[in-house]
């Protein structure tokens, strides 16, 4: 079997699930955070939406320098 019959339809699971949450997530309370030195809920759910995103990256480059990065607002 090859690996992506394995990864695919994990990965189409794991965004249905993500999209699940997002839906889910009301419009007013997009600033809350359990903890001050937590993420909002709008932080995290932009977290959770690019990761789909780094897929590609982990599989074509030998590292990722996360050095630069700037999570999408």
């Amino acid at each position: 079997m090859k690996i992506q019959e394995l990864l695919v339809p994990e990965l189409q699971h794991e965004v249905m699930l993500t999209e699940k949450f997002l839906k889910r997530i009301p419009e007013d309370k997009l600033i809350w955070k359990p903890h001050n030195k937590s993420m909002s809920v709008l932080e995290l759910g932009n977290h959770l939406a690019e990761i789909p995103s780094w897929i590609t990256g982990t599989m074509e480059m030998e590292e990722m320098i996360m050095d630069d990065y700037k999570p999408q607002s």
